[in-house]
Parts: C-alpha cells; sequence; structure tokens
C-alpha cells in the first residue's frame, strides 16, 4: 500500500495528538518536503495537548526554527495509518481543521512562523490550563532570538506575570492572557492599579514598584500596539522619527498621568505615595528585555510631562491636612530634579527671608481660572503646571502659605488659596482675613511669642514677602487689602486676647511702629467699646465690662490726653454705678450695657431706675454721679439748650444733667408720698444749683431757673394721702413757700395756673389756722372750769387729748425736747388742775416762761376714782422730728418728793435726774414719767 503525503499528515497528527514529539521530529525530518514547518507547527498547535510540557518539545521549536530537524531512515518512525488506502488517507486530511497562525496582536510584519505559534500557543495553553509557568516556560527559550516575541513579552506576559504572581500570590488570577491583551486606554490603567489602589497601605513600598514593573512595560505595549494601528513599522522603533514617538509615548502615559489626577483627588496619599516611589517614564523595568531609549526626546517630553503632573496633583488634593505633609515638598524637589530646575528652600522651616517672592506680574497674569479645571491641569501650555521656575515657586508659595495657615487654624486647599491670591476681591480676601484672624484658638496662642510668630505669618502671607509686601505688594493672599488695615485689624485682636504688652512694644512706639497713633488709638477704643457692647452685666469686676476696663487702663498711659480713653473710661463707671440697681426695659427684656450707647437720650435710664426701684431717689448724690459720666462718655445731646451743642461747655451740661436728675428724683419722692425729701431737694439741691444771671450768656436759656420753677410747682401741687395730722400745718406752708418761688421764676404763659393753685393752697392754711385757734380755745375753756376733786363718772374714764398741730415757730425748730422739759410742762399742768387756789395761770405763765411754745402739750380731761388723794393724768411721750407729742398717760403719784422713771413693763424703775444724766433712756420708744409728790401741808 503506497504510503502518500496524506498517510504522512495523518502521522504527524497521530504524534501531535500522543505528544511523541520524537517521532513527529522524525518525520518530519524524513518528509520536511510534505511536512513544511508552518504546515507542522500548524499540527502542532492544533493537536499537541496544552497539557504537554513545554520541556517535551522546545527543542523540537528550536530545530524547525533552525531547519535542523535530524533525519532518520523512514523503517525507524512507526506508520500508524498505513493500513487505510489512499483515498481514505486524503478524505480524512481534507477533514482536518488546523488552527491559523495568527498575527492578531502582534506586529505580523517582523513575526516568522515560529513567533506565530508560540504565541498563539501561549493563548491556548492559557485558555486551557490558565497557568502562566507553562506560558513561561514556553516563551524563555525563543524572547531573546525575536524582536515580536519580546515586545509580546514585555508588553503581555511580563506584566500579566507580574500582577497575578509575582507581585499578588495570595490574591490570585485577575485577567486571562486573552483578556490582559485586550486592556487599553484609560480603563486598562485602572485595572492594572486597581489592585495597588484597594491595598491602601500608605507605607507599602511596593506602589511604586507596580508603576514601575506593571504598568510600565504595559504602557510600552500601548505604544507598539497604536504604532501598529497606524500602519508604522515597530520594528525599527529607536530609530523612527522621534516626533512621532514622542507623541505616541506622551499620549499613552497621559492616561496614567490622569489616573494620578483622578486618584489624587480620591486618595491623595496613595497618590503621593505613587509618585514618590517611582520617578517617571525612564523608570520602568522590562524584565532585561528593553533597554528603555526611545530615540529623539521622546522619554525628556515624557519625563517633562510626568513633572507636570507631580505639580498638578497638589492642585487636586481637597485633603487640606494632607497639603501640610513632608510629601508635597517632595514632590516639589522631584520636579525641580526632573525639569533640571533650583529646587526651592525647605518648607518644614519657615524662614521669612528666604521665601520672598520674586513673581513677575506678567507670569501670573497669564493665569486664569480655567486653568485650574482638572481638565485643564495636564495641557501642555498651562502656565500653572508647566514645569519651570515661575509655575515651581507659586507652587512653593501656595503650598507655604497652605502649611502657615494650617498652623494658624485654618486650612485651605492648594486650588482654594490660588483662586483667593490671584483671582480674590478685596472683600473675598478681608473676609477670609477676619475669619482666620479671629478663629485663633487662645489656648494654642497662649503667649507674647506666640503671638509675635503668628503676626508674622500674617504679613508673609498677606504679601508673600517677609515685611507683609508694604504697599507695592503686586500678590500674596491677602494682598487686596491695604497693610494699615492689615495691621490694624492685628491690633484689635491682640487687645481682645489681652496682649498688652505685646501691643505697647510693637505699635506704641509711635515714631518706628506700623501704625501712627491715632490709628492705634481708635483701634484700641473699638475693641474696648466692643467688649462693652457684648457683656451681659455692667458691673466692671465681671465679663465684658471688666475686658473693656482692662483695655482702657491697660493702656491709657500711652494716650494721656484722649478724650476718647476718658469717654470710655467715664462710660464703663457710669455703668458700673448702674449694675447695682434693678433695671428691665420694655417687654421684660433685661438692662444690658449696650443699651446705654444706643439710647437717644442715655437720661432716660435714671427715670426708669426711679420708678423701678423703690427708695432710690435718697440715693441722689450716686444718681447725680451716674448723669456725670454719662455726660463726661459724651453720651448726652445738647437738647435743652438753643444753641448748638459746640457751645456748651461740659461742665454746664453736668449741671443740666444734674439739674434733671434732681427733678426726675423731687418726681419719683412725690409719687411715694415724701414730700420732705422733696422739699428738701428744691430748698438745698436744685436752689443751690441754679446758675446765676453773671453766668449765662446772651441769648441763652436758663435752663436750671425752668427746672426750678417746674419742680416748685409739682411739690406745689402736692396732694398728701392724710391730710390731718401733726404736720399739717407745716406742710401748707411748705407748699405755699414752693408755689411762692414758682411764682418768681415761671414764664408768663404758666403764672396763672400756679397761681390758681397758690391760692387753693392759701385757703386751706387759713382754715387750718382758724380750726386749730378754736380747738385750742375750746380746750383752754374747758381746763378752766374743772374744779380739783370733782370728778363725775364720765371723768373715771381716761381721756385722750387731742393732738395740737405745731405753731410756725416749732416748725422752724430741730432741737428736741428734753426729759427736764417734759417734767416742768406735766408739773405746770398739774398744778392748774389740783391747785387752782395757788394760781393756777401763774403758774403755767411760769412754765411757759421756761419752755418754748413748741414744748407745750396738751392735757387730758382729769380723772380720779374718788378713793383718795391721789390725782392720775396720762400722757405718752414720743420725739418726732424736731418736736415732741404726748401720747401716752403719764401717772402721777404721791411719793417722798422724788421723780422717777418707769419702763413701760414696770419691771424697771430709775432717778430721774440719774438716768438723764446717763443717757440710759435715749432712743427708749415709750416710757410711762412718774412724779410722786408728798404734801405736808
Amino acid at each position: 500500500m503506497t504510503y502518500s503525503k496524506a498517510h504522512v499528515i495523518l502521522d504527524a497528527v497521530q504524534f501531535a495528538a500522543n505528544a511523541d514529539t520524537r517521532n513527529f521530529g522524525q518525520l518530519t525530518a524524513q518528509d520536511g518536503h510534505t511536512l513544511t514547518k508552518r504546515l507542522a507547527l500548524r499540527i502542532l498547535l492544533t493537536y499537541l495537548p496544552e497539557s504537554t510540557p513545554p520541556s517535551h518539545y522546545v527543542e523540537l521549536l528550536q530545530d524547525l526554527a533552525a531547519d535542523k530537524v535530524a533525519a532518520t531512515s523512514q523503517s525507524q518512525v512507526p506508520q500508524p495509518s498505513k493500513d487505510l488506502s489512499e483515498d481514505d488517507a486524503t478524505s480524512r486530511v481534507r477533514k482536518l481543521r488546523l488552527v491559523s497562525l495568527t498575527t492578531e496582536g502582534i506586529e505580523s510584519s517582523s513575526a516568522d512562523e515560529l513567533d506565530k505559534f508560540i504565541i498563539s500557543r501561549a493563548r491556548r495553553v492559557d485558555a486551557q490550563l490558565g497557568s502562566l509557568t507553562l506560558l513561561q516556560q514556553l516563551v524563555e527559550p525563543f524572547v531573546k532570538q525575536s524582536v515580536c516575541l519580546k515586545k509580546w513579552t514585555v508588553a503581555v506576559l511580563v506584566p500579566l506575570v507580574r500582577l497575578d504572581y509575582e507581585y499578588c500570590i495570595d490574591s490570585g488570577r485577575a485577567y486571562s492572557l486573552e483578556a490582559f491583551e485586550r486592556l487599553h486606554g484609560r480603563s486598562g490603567v485602572e485595572a492594572l492599579m486597581a489592585r495597588a489602589v484597594s491595598n491602601r497601605d500608605p507605607e507599602a513600598w511596593y506602589i511604586g514598584r507596580n508603576i514601575r514593573g506593571i504598568l510600565g512595560p504595559w504602557v510600552l505595549g500601548e505604544v507598539w500596539r497604536r504604532q501598529r494601528q497606524g500602519g508604522a513599522d515597530t520594528s525599527k522603533l529607536t530609530t523612527t522619527d522621534g516626533q512621532q514617538i514622542e507623541e505616541l509615548l506622551a499620549s499613552c502615559w497621559s492616561n496614567v498621568y490622569e489616573w494620578f489626577l483622578d486618584l489624587a483627588k480620591k486618595d491623595f496619599t496613595l497618590a503621593l505615595q505613587f509618585f514618590d516611589q517611582w520617578d517617571g517614564p525612564g523608570d520602568v523595568d522590562y524584565g532585561g528585555l528593553h533597554e528603555g531609549s526611545f530615540g529623539g526626546n521622546a522619554l525628556a517630553t515624557a519625563e517633562k510631562k510626568y513633572a507636570q503632573t507631580g505639580l498638578a496633583i497638589l492642585y487636586q488634593c481637597q485633603d487640606t491636612a494632607l497639603t501640610t505633609s513632608e510629601n508635597t515638598y517632595a514632590i516639589l524637589l522631584k520636579v525641580a530634579k526632573v525639569g533640571g530646575l533650583v529646587p526651592p528652600p525647605d518648607l518644614n522651616t519657615f524662614n521669612r527671608e528666604a521665601f520672598s517672592s520674586s513673581l513677575s506680574s506678567d507670569y501670573l497674569g497669564t493665569i486664569s481660572t480655567v486653568h485650574l479645571l482638572p481638565a485643564e491641569l495636564l495641557e501642555p501650555f498651562n502656565p500653572l503646571t508647566r514645569p519651570n521656575s515661575a509655575s515651581l515657586e507659586l507652587t512653593s508659595m501656595v503650598l507655604l502659605s497652605s502649611r502657615l495657615l494650617n498652623n494658624l487654624g485654618h486650612a485651605l486647599t492648594l486650588d482654594r488659596i490660588l483662586g483667593l491670591a490671584l483671582f480674590g476681591s478685596r472683600l473675598d480676601q478681608w473676609e477670609m482675613f477676619r475669619k482666620i484672624l479671629y478663629g485663633l484658638n487662645s489656648t494654642i496662642f497662649g503667649d507674647d511669642g506666640a503671638w509675635s510668630e503668628a503676626r508674622h505669618k500674617f504679613l508673609w502671607l498677606r504679601g508673600w514677602q517677609s515685611n507683609g509686601g508694604a504697599a507695592q505688594a503686586r500678590h500674596g493672599l491677602f494682598t487686596q487689602v491695604s497693610l494699615e488695615d492689615y495691621e490694624n485689624e492685628i491690633l484689635k485682636i491682640l487687645v481682645t486676647h489681652g496682649r498688652y504688652q505685646l501691643v505697647s512694644n510693637t505699635y506704641c512706639k509711635f515714631e518706628t511702629g506700623p501704625l501712627p497713633k491715632d490709628e492705634v488709638e481708635k483701634s484700641v477704643l473699638q475693641v474696648a467699646l466692643a467688649a462693652y457692647d457684648n457683656a451681659s452685666n455692667g458691673n466692671r469686676t465681671r465679663g465684658g465690662i471688666k475686658k473693656a476696663n482692662e483695655i482702657i487702663s491697660s493702656l491709657s498711659s500711652f494716650f494721656p490726653d484722649s478724650i476718647g480713653f476718658r469717654q470710655v473710661s467715664a462710660l464703663i463707671l457710669a455703668t458700673h454705678r448702674l449694675s447695682f440697681y434693678s433695671l428691665t426695659l420694655q417687654h421684660g427684656v433685661p438692662f444690658l450695657p449696650v443699651n446705654i450707647r444706643v439710647q437717644s437720650d442715655p437720661l432716660s435710664l435714671i427715670d426708669k431706675l426711679l420708678k423701678q426701684n423703690p427708695q432710690s431717689y435718697t440715693k441722689l448724690d450716686d444718681l447725680l454721679d451716674i448723669g456725670r459720666d454719662l455726660v463726661r462718655a459724651g453720651l448726652i445731646k445738647n437738647e435743652d439748650s438753643e444753641l448748638p451743642s459746640q457751645n456748651i461747655s461740659e461742665e454746664d451740661k453736668v449741671g443740666q444733667a444734674e439739674r434733671r436728675i434732681t427733678a426726675k428724683a423731687i418726681e419719683a419722692s412725690l409719687l411715694e408720698d415724701d414730700f420732705d425729701t422733696a422739699y428738701s431737694y428744691i430748698v438745698n439741691r436744685l436752689s443751690a444749683s441754679k446758675p446765676q444771671p453773671s453766668e449765662l450768656s446772651d441769648g441763652q436759656t436758663d435752663v436750671g431757673q425752668d427746672v426750678l420753677w417746674k419742680a416748685a410747682y409739682q411739690a406745689g401741687r402736692y396732694q398728701p394721702g392724710n391730710k390731718q395730722g401733726p404736720s399739717a400745718l407745716r406742710r401748707l406752708e411748705q407748699k405755699m413757700e414752693l408755689l411762692s418761688q414758682a411764682l418768681f421764676l415761671a414764664p408768663a404763659s404758666s403764672l396763672q395756673e400756679i397761681l390758681t393753685t397758690w391760692r387753693m393752697c392759701e385757703k386751706d392754711l387759713n382754715a387750718a389756722l382758724a380750726q386749730e385757734a378754736e380747738e385750742e380755745q375750746a380746750w383752754n375753756a374747758r381746763g378752766e372750769r374743772t374744779i380739783p376733786g370733782g370728778f363725775t363718772r364720765e371723768d373715771i374714764a381716761p381721756r385722750i387729748q387731742k393732738p395740737r398741730e405745731a405753731t410756725r415757730k416749732a416748725l422752724n425748730e430741730e432741737a428736741p425736747m428734753s426729759l427736764f422739759d417734759v417734767t416742768r410742762s406735766a408739773a405746770a399742768a398739774l398744778s392748774k388742775s389740783a391747785f387752782p387756789l395757788r394760781g393756777q395761770r401763774q403758774g403755767i405763765a411760769a412754765g411757759d416762761s421756761r419752755m418754748d411754745v413748741n414744748d407745750q402739750a396738751s392735757l387730758a380731761s382729769p380723772e380720779g376714782d374718788g378713793a383718795g388723794r391721789i390725782r392720775k393724768r396720762d400722757m405718752r411721750l414720743k420725739q418726732r422730728g424736731s418736736h415732741v407729742e404726748f401720747l401716752d398717760p403719764l401717772n402721777f403719784v404721791t411719793c417722798e418728793k422724788e421723780m422717777r422713771l418707769f419702763t413701760q413693763d414696770g419691771r424697771r424703775c430709775y432717778p430721774l435726774k440719774e438716768s438723764f444724766l446717763h443717757g440710759k433712756f435715749r432712743g427708749l420708744p415709750f416710757a410711762t414719767l412718774v412724779k410722786d409728790i408728798q404734801d405736808y401741808g
């Protein structure tokens, strides 16, 4: 039977299916004209089991590649298909479906039959077994002899093996060979770095290794793939047009850089670690299969883009705490190194002189808000991130600003800082400056040294210069704010936090200080008044008033002639005095110190005080001090004068306030039925404070006279609740006196009304005097008709004498009666009733000659029990002001011709003279006076 070509092919298929590579090789050597290299490789690719170790057929492949398959006698090769006829053999051959040696995913122009077989074989092995070890064993013997196979290995097999085995042993297979080859573009970058990102260990050293060993080779494969798609011959990669390679490499690496930007926004720490551990496109591990040279400026261009990415990811960070880490400065150093630039000073040590900005306005003018958009950060001509000395300096200034702001307790993102510095309006910068300044933590800045350092930091932030940029500052975080306003606000915060020594050393040396004297004074007063306005208690030993008082007392020595300091000091004193009174405003709102300053008429608070605090009118001196302080605080307007306020001296205003307050106190005393106090204030206060005609300027209204007549008229109209009593006549005389004074001072338009009141008072006075005279006459007549011993039954019950009104002379007396005067008066009355034959009127006259009319008292009707010689007359002694009244009984009995004084309870008895001389009974409210008289004749 003929052994045809069909039999040879069938035997080869049988040997391949049985993994009999030895006989397959022999058969190929014997019938090389039938089993060509391409046919033999296709048979092996189709029928050789994928589980066959590469070591079993690597030698065969090498021989096939070199056309060195050893030839032996045909009798030595088995012939499994020899029993088949030629037709059957041919028929079976035609039914064979051999796999083609594809060129998909490889460079067809440089790939030979063996390259295609190995790559196809690797795909089939991986698809069936998923064993990367077998792939390595298959490729390794041939990779160095084939450029095409080398590129495929670098771009596919090396990163896949590292991703699934070498770098992530415990994670298992992530991608099959076929799936891995389909990774392209941005999605491919994210897929390859997914495991490194998911680890999220910022201290892991292999973060940079993943880019170097996985992403780098894969990106190179991307470059080759794009070249193949463009029809270029990648076999001459190092010698092709440099511009093409430069563009392809930059385009492929741009996917990595964009991924960096997104990662920086999500996990800035991890992005910093990636960038810190990887030195750019030149830092790639190709497994020794590629030297990394691309020809021309391709690599330099890619590394420049890498440096630009380093600046870009800083502006993408949204975590303010991370922008201050040391790794950010490491990025600047790496950018400077890659770009061949001078590295910036160390950001970890703040040196104001070393960080003085030299940026030009022309350069800053080329930057716009568009350049901060994420899509624009990696643009080649972005002035913000394009690596050069200007962009590096600007980024270092922004980074240092971020660190200083973080130290000051208010961190901002870099893009926010840059936007505020370059595009912020004055209002934006001013509000941010005040927010940062007044947000300082007093516990952190606890001494003058810390506050002084904070001030220097603020000055540097303003213009990115050591002296705050002065007036010529063109750029900085707060350069739109004038230096004077800037220093003023810093001064205010120092005063607010009580750094008085630092303030005096820095701002109160007016010859060399940063602010003029009037500006310092103005700012200090503003802080003091702000503390005052925020106070909830007027006492100067508490809260805001205490703070305001400390500010004024600590810094007033630097402003000895300051009117403002004197006014605030007077305001604090007035508020302190008001704090001792209960004061409530409308709708039950409690009084606050700020109410004094917002009142159009602060003296109206005195009126509320008098109404809400009973008996407060008695503290007139304190109220007058409050009024004087309010005037000296500059809060009282000249509303009572016809002339402009600038023509009224402070002393005149004080006098006006005093008279006004006194008038209010008079009104309050009358409302509380204290006419005596009101009368005293009018006579002793208002009349004494009335300005003399010689003191008044031409055309000036006599305000004191106006207040005086109104107060006198108001008191003259006073109607007491009890119109009867010992002081009724005195009240009427005092009221007429006040009305007379009101008539003398009042304007003509008010005379009729005052005169009407005066006439009514005069009528009441005349009626009272007539009634007093009538009662006195009736009493005298009744006393003369009384005969000693002639008691009637109605006289048994003691009768209480009706009190007499004191005479006018008594009203003017101030000295009280003594007990001896009272005794003499009582003895005279007794002799008049008990011993009429001894000349009762002479006795009374004798008594009257020794006593003032003011000392006399009315006596009760005589009474007795008719059982002895004892007469009883009852009276009570009480001293009231400047006169004496007899109100309770006085008992007279006979006993050894001596006077004795008994207490009301009868438990004590003292000789009258001894008691009086030793002053034992001064202050006794009531006592019973007993005079014992023994009659021997």
